[in-house]
């Protein structure tokens, strides 16, 4: 390309360059690495950089205060479009649009048309975006971030290789404590946040790297193999932008009480028929699992005490579950658990477990009961009981 010009007939020249349906990266290359960005990214330039680089070479990072997607999104066009361009994108752009008061369909308009530019050349795109809302400083932004999100998303979803990076799920989970004092900005931990988000959806990108179902869990991952299964036996379900979020931003996640019931269901064949659950909060969303649970006695509860569906699973009651849904084995041929913490009610589903070699907990170790029940190990637990 020559000069820099407007982004929609940036994003015609670079489409006209490039094959429709974009390239595909030699399975022995390295992928390259472009990042876009405004003061967000700014400022986590160190940290994205040391995450990133020891993996993938950034050749191209370009970040300007109040940067919005047509003042940046020429330059990055120009650069993706070179010869040797980079082959991944890093997206961090949009707060800026809603500082300066883009419109919606303009919005939409134009993540459209860079997403489509950039594809014409780069193997995958990746958009961060915003956290939606509560920031000090800057009303216009947290009137229309949640409003941006929701169509940064349904755009992204029309492009095969492009996904949104689920930065508002991880303002969420971090807090204000990742933030400065006008809650838009990130402090260095956030900014550390931020870049293992970066890396995260970096070797999602790389097909060297993660080869499961969910970009966000590369091959390295300690519960690789397990999330992999439960998502191709849609134990476990994933989220829309493609991810299954073990970690989020280095946040360990959890998961609910329906998820692992619906799990444990969907395990057992996906039984209908049963009476509804009996228990306040059981009749919305699962109800043909919660009422398998309650018919077979997976799940039981005292009195008229709620399931709280939405509340993390605690590991008791996660293998504790999984023990009766398997259909209460004895577990006398198997030696005693010899965990320190394990409450008399849970002793049989433990040694059932341990013996089984779901539970792997040393003896003398804790089996940490009350602790709730991570999106990792509830794949890991579902995959040690299929393959004994």
């Amino acid at each position: 390309m020559g000069h820099r010009s407007p982004l929609v007939a940036a994003v015609t020249a670079v489409v006209a360059l490039g094959a429709a349906v974009g390239p595909a990266l030699p399975a022995t290359a390295q992928p390259s690495v472009a990042v876009a960005g405004d003061s967000i990214g700014d400022e986590s330039r160190t940290a994205v950089r040391n995450a990133v680089e020891p993996s993938h070479r950034i050749v191209w990072y370009v970040t300007r205060d109040s940067a919005t997607i047509g003042k940046l999104g020429p330059a990055l066009l120009e650069e993706v479009a070179r010869p040797d361009g980079p082959d991944i994108v890093l997206v961090e752009l949009g707060a800026g649009n809603a500082f300066w008061g883009t419109g919606d369909e303009d919005f939409r308009r134009q993540v459209h048309d860079l997403t489509a530019g950039l594809l014409a050349h780069a193997t995958c795109v990746r958009w961060f975006e915003q956290k939606p809302g509560g920031n000090l400083a800057y009303p216009s932004i947290n009137r229309r971030a949640v409003h941006f999100n929701r169509i940064l998303r349904d755009v992204i979803d029309d492009f095969a290789r492009a996904r949104t990076v689920h930065y508002e799920a991880w303002t969420r989970l971090a807090g204000d404590g990742v933030f400065r004092r006008d809650l838009l900005h990130l402090n260095p931990r956030g900014q550390r946040g931020l870049a293992r988000l970066a890396r995260q959806a970096v070797a999602g990108c790389d097909p060297a790297l993660t080869t499961g179902p969910f970009w966000d869990v590369a091959d390295r991952h300690w519960a690789a193999a397990a999330i992999n299964d439960a998502g191709n036996r849609h134990y476990i379900d994933g989220y829309a932008n493609g991810t299954f979020r073990a970690e989020v931003g280095g946040i360990v996640t959890t998961l609910d009480r329906l998820d692992w019931v619906q799990a444990l269901w969907r395990r057992a064949g996906r039984p209908t028929g049963h009476p509804p659950a009996p228990w306040p909060g059981a009749d919305g969303a699962g109800h043909d699992a919660l009422g398998w649970a309650a018919a077979e006695a997976v799940v039981t509860l005292p009195g008229d005490a709620p399931f709280r569906p939405a509340a993390p699973a605690a590991r008791a009651d996660a293998i504790q579950w999984l023990y009766r849904a398997a259909g209460r084995p004895d577990p006398s041929g198997y030696p005693p658990h010899g965990l320190t913490d394990v409450p008399p009610a849970l002793t049989r589903a433990v040694r059932w477990a341990k013996g089984t070699g779901i539970v792997t907990v040393p003896d003398g170790g804790a089996f940490l009961p009350l602790r709730s029940l991570t999106r990792a190990e509830a794949a890991v637990f579902l995959y040690r009981a299929d393959h004994p």
